[in-house]
């Protein structure tokens, strides 16, 4: 709403673009809405809004101008506090994040789910407050930034400041590799389902190999431990 309120005890109608909107997410200090070829951001404009610097919140939807959307098709969007994700139609992967929209992957079809923990929101931005509730972003606070990936079967993990493109998780088990059918990532760690029923909660750690060729898929393996389903 606009001017917005200074609290808003019930549901109430979002001011959103005319288009069809095809999904919707939240974090913290933003939301996303998302159509089938636009993405349009709102809220606290900290450097993961996909805009530029300067306004510093963003009362209604507006939509997204930093990265290429032409002749494209918008499948998946996650958030993070410090970070929105973008999944396209041609494989793209791109980061909202810093004030800039980076493209972390390309040519990643058939994605199934995507998820992000992570980021950091540039701590000159003031949230503000109230009354009850007094908070400021700090310099050097969150996390970060990962992005996790479920296609056919497998998870694929980029990490900010290690990895230049998607790794191949595997799983640090006894037996053959399980083929995954839904992840759930939270701060530190993750849970996920394989296609058989079993529920696994681990870790993302990154170990030395010796074998160049084997670091390509097995640089970001997942400690676990079983959790009957």
């Amino acid at each position: 709403q606009q001017p917005p309120p200074p609290r808003l005890l019930a549901p109430a109608p979002v001011q959103g673009p005319k288009k069809a909107a095809k999904g919707v997410a939240a974090a913290r200090y933003h939301s996303v809405l998302w159509t089938e070829d636009s993405v349009y951001t709102w809220g606290l404009n900290a450097g993961q809004l996909g805009h530029i610097k300067g306004e510093k919140t963003v009362i209604l939807p507006k939509q997204v101008t930093s990265f290429e959307i032409k002749e494209i098709k918008i499948t998946q969007v996650a958030v993070s506090d410090g970070a929105t994700v973008v999944c396209t139609n041609k494989g793209d992967v791109i980061a909202l994040h810093g004030y800039t929209s980076k493209k972390i992957g390309c040519k990643q079809h058939g994605i199934e789910k995507v998820q992000v923990t992570g980021g950091h929101l540039d701590p000159a931005v003031d949230p503000g407050g109230s009354d009850e509730i007094d908070f400021k972003l700090v310099a050097g606070g969150g996390a970060p930034l990962h992005i996790y990936i479920l296609r056919l079967g497998e998870i694929l993990v980029w990490a900010e400041g290690k990895d230049k493109n998607f790794l191949n998780c595997i799983l640090v088990v006894s037996k053959p590799q399980p083929s995954i059918a839904d992840l759930s990532v939270f701060r530190d760690g993750l849970l996920i389902v394989s296609k058989d029923g079993e529920v696994w909660q681990g870790s993302i750690s990154q170990y030395p190999v010796q074998n160049s060729a084997a670091m390509q898929r097995a640089t970001s393996p997942i400690q676990n431990r079983f959790v009957p389903a």
